[in-house]
This record gives C-alpha cells, structure tokens and sequence, in this order.
C-alpha cells in the first residue's frame, strides 16, 4: 500500500510542471482575449433590444451591440464570421417608430393625428419634412415615458445627449478654430430654439400632464429633433413601386394620411458610419407586413466593427453639423474656402467669381477663380497671362500660410493631442476638426508650390482645368457651396497700380 501510494505521489509530482505551465497559459490567453475586448463594453439595454427585436418577429444574426465610449453611443461588432451579402439584421414594421406604429401604439397619438395646431405646423400628410416633425414630438413624448412605452426595449440604447457641436460652449465652440465652423453651429442653435418655441410651449399649455414644461425643455427637444434627424432611414426610396404600395397601405389604415417612407429603424441606427463602405439595405414588402434589412458590404471577423455608409460623397461639414464627428481618414470631400475683401470684390469684373474653394489636391474651383486674384493683383488686361496666374497661386499660397502661423495651434501640436486618446466628446471633437482643416490647408499649400516649381502645361486652360476627381461633390457647385467648408481664408492681395 505505501508503494504505491508512494508512485502516486511520484507521478503527480512529475505532472504538477506541466499543469502548471498549462494553467498559466490558459490564463494568459483568457487575459488576452479579455485585453482585446476592452474597447469594446456590452451592457444590458444591448441584450434586451436585441431580444426585443427577435421576440417581434426581426432577425439579429451574427452580430452583437456594444457601447462605444468614443463614439458616446453604441455601435455593432460581427459576433461570428460575416460573408459579404450576408442578412445580418432584419427589422419588422410592427416596431418601426414612424407613422403606422405610432398611430397604434402610441399614447400621444390623438395629439399627433387630431389636434389642428399641431397638424396645421406639422402638415396634413405624414411624408416629406412633416414626418420629421411629428417624431421629434413624438420621440420628446415616448422617451420621457419610457415605463409604458412601447419602444422601451429600443429608446433605452439611444444616448440622452446625441454627439452634436450643439452642445458646445462658446469657448469651446472657439476651440475649433473655425470661425466659419462656429457660425454654422450658432445657426443651427437658432433653428433648434424657433422649432421649440413654434412646437412646445403649446403642449406646455394644453396638455400640461403629457408635456410638463420641466421635463421638456429647449435641451430635451433639441436632443430629440437631433436625433430624428441623425437616425431616420428612408426605405424603398429607390424603388417608386414599393414606395406606392407602402403609400396606399397607409392611406388605408391612417384615414387619409399620405404615405411615407421614413421613420426611426431600431437596432439598425446603432450602425457606426463608414465612409468606404457600400451599404446594402431596404424593406422587402408584403400584403401583410414589411421589413427592414441589412446586408454585409464586406467580410467581417469576429469582433470586428460593422459599418454602414451616411453617404461617403459629403464633406466633413455635413458629418459634423447632422451627426457631430468627423469621418476618419476621408480626405476627398473637403475643401476650404477662399474670400476677397470687401473692398477687392467691389474692383473685380462681376462676370469672374469672387469667391473659390481648395481640395486637398491642391485644385482651386472655379478655375474662373484664377482669374480674379490674377485681375486683382496685375490688372484686367494681364489677367490671363501665365505670368499673372502663377502670381495669384503664389498669393494663394502666401495667405493659407499667414492663415496657418496666426492659428492658436499648429498642425504638430493637434497630432500631438491626438495622440494622447479619448478624454471628453467637446476635446476630442474640437481636436479632430483641427487636425482635418489643417491637413488640408498643408496639403494644398505644398501641392501649389510643386506645380509652380514643376509647370507642366503650356496653357492656363491645360494646366487649371478642374479635374473630374470625387472630391468636388455636388455640395460644392451650388449657390451655397461655403456652408459645407471647413475653413475660410481671406486673401489679402496687392491690388495692381493704375
């Protein structure tokens, strides 16, 4: 008995090494895989929106909801592997937040549907920029009564406060660095305030216990106008068939009231914008029921973050003002805008535009544009002259750098902030929009020098012809191409002696 416990005890011993070591690597691997989930954070409100959307009749296949500290807010990882194509989500109607579900679920919908003044500032049909109106009331009702609710499951995953420039100070709106940025935040600020002050202070007044003035205040309604807003999908829009047959379903079932084809997708507006991305989704419809669906654009591992596209074609302007960030690394459609003097514009031939725009290509538009600095500094007759354009890209050149050595920061500086990670939406933000406008100011200023240094065309037409390249997007061609720039520089140009 004793030897063999005896070789039991010898043989353990041999063992105990090689448990040991395979214990320690089990831990190690756990470690890692627990390292390598930590910028991503799952909660609750995830899974329960998640059940939500399958216990109502939806599909959420290979994916998982995870919070995102960067983005304030949710975004969506691959939880298995993705094939390209793949149905990944799936949204039935009945869960929607738009028109028909509201009219059937809602608690406010006598409001919404029957009061004259609120149909009178919303319009009489539920399609078009009416339906915004009616869920940003809607959404400021259903999210302070999340208790009865029926979108509860869902309206839990969405912030309180969306990311937005909104809710900057005017100090930190300075921070930017953009004036022109700052104006267009003001404006929005203006707007937000006369849609409240035309909407809310009458459901203050009349339906005091739905709408108690404390509850929903000027923040709380610009919070949900920004969120309608950013969140809303169209389904169908490119399908005029479909969209027919959803128009005359709800006209049916809605006593008159037009047909739309908008609304508020849970689970599908947790998607993190990309701008690379193609996105693939639409409302497959039925007689009886319609749904909403997505389909992967690409492979995705598992862990890795799934995308959807806000539209890859518009700059960094459109990004901040409806959605609050900045694409990463999406460079082609931004542009900086470049102004005369009051004083200059007045001397110049209105035939030529008195205002332009830089890519990061270095490509100034219009190429008319040209000719205006180049009247202004060599006078009309000269103004065409290679001589005389080579001198307004010299001028060009010499305002965007004054522009960038009176800015509080430079460029190193940004990226050395940036460097430093995540600490507050208002810091990052600001530091995003610095480093985006100043890589293109650097960009624009060397690749202006390299075509004065290297001339390669014989003509003015030849060489400042505007390229076909995917930057100059439709934003830029109209009337009110500025609101979209990141930046302003104002040229301060020797007038030419007389």
């Amino acid at each position: 008995m004793a030897e063999k416990l005896g070789r039991t005890v010898t043989s353990m011993a041999r063992r105990q090494p090689k448990v040991i070591i395979a214990a320690f690597f089990g831990v190690l691997i756990l470690m890692l895989l627990l390292l390598s989930s930590s910028k991503y954070s799952q909660d609750e409100a995830c899974e329960v929106l998640t059940n939500w959307v399958i216990r109502k009749g939806g599909k959420v296949e290979g994916l998982k909801c995870i919070w995102k500290e960067e983005a304030a807010g949710r975004g969506v990882i691959a939880s298995q592997p993705l094939m390209k194509s793949d149905n990944y989500l799936v949204i039935p109607e009945n869960i929607w937040m738009w028109g028909h579900t509201l009219h059937k679920h809602s608690q406010i919908k006598d409001i919404l549907y029957s009061d004259e003044k609120i149909v009178k500032r919303c319009g009489s049909e539920w399609k078009g920029t009416g339906m915004y109106c009616y869920l940003i009331i809607a959404l400021e009702y259903e999210k302070h009564n999340l208790k009865n609710s029926y979108w509860k499951p869902y309206l839990d995953t969405v912030p309180f406060r969306p990311t937005s420039l909104t809710w900057l100070s005017e100090a930190e709106l300075d921070n930017l660095q953009s004036a022109t940025l700052k104006e267009i935040t003001l404006n929005s600020k203006k707007e937000l305030e006369k849609g409240y002050n035309e909407i809310m202070p009458y459901l203050h007044a009349t339906y005091p216990d739905k709408f108690p003035k404390d509850k929903h205040t000027l923040e709380s309604y610009a919070a949900s106008a920004i969120h309608v807003s950013a969140r809303v999908f169209q389904t169908n829009w490119h399908n005029s068939e479909k969209r027919e047959m959803r128009r005359l379903k709800q006209e049916k079932k809605l006593s008159g009231a037009g047909g739309t084809t908008v609304g508020l997708i849970p689970y599908a507006d947790l998607l993190n914008h990309q701008s690379y991305v193609d996105s693939d989704y639409g409302d497959s419809y039925s007689e009886h029921e319609g749904n909403f669906s997505l389909y992967a654009s690409e492979c995705y591992s598992p862990g890795a973050e799934v995308y959807h596209s806000y539209g890859s074609h518009h700059a960094s302007v459109h990004f901040l003002s409806e959605y609050g960030f900045i694409p990463a690394g999406f460079l082609k459609a931004d542009y900086i805008t470049l102004v005369l003097t009051e004083e200059q514009e007045e001397t110049v031939d209105k035939s030529n535009p008195a205002v332009g725009f830089i890519g990061i290509d270095g490509m100034v538009y219009p190429e008319s544009f040209m000719n205006t600095v180049a009247e202004i500094q060599a006078g009309k007759e000269q103004r065409t002259a290679l001589k005389a354009i080579d001198g307004a890209v010299s001028a060009i050149v010499g305002a965007i750098q004054s522009t960038l050595e009176d800015l509080p920061t430079t460029l190193e500086e940004d990226y050395a902030e940036l460097r430093q990670g995540f600490k507050t939406y208002e810091s990052w933000v600001a530091v995003n929009t610095r480093v985006r406008f100043k890589q293109i100011l650097h960009t624009s200023v060397s690749v202006l020098n390299q075509r004065l240094k290297h001339r390669h065309y014989t003509t003015v037409e030849e060489g400042w012809t505007m390229p076909k390249t995917n930057h100059y997007t439709a934003e830029r061609q109209n009337q009110d191409a500025a609101y979209y720039s990141l930046f302003t520089v104002e040229l301060g140009l020797t007038t030419a002696k007389k």
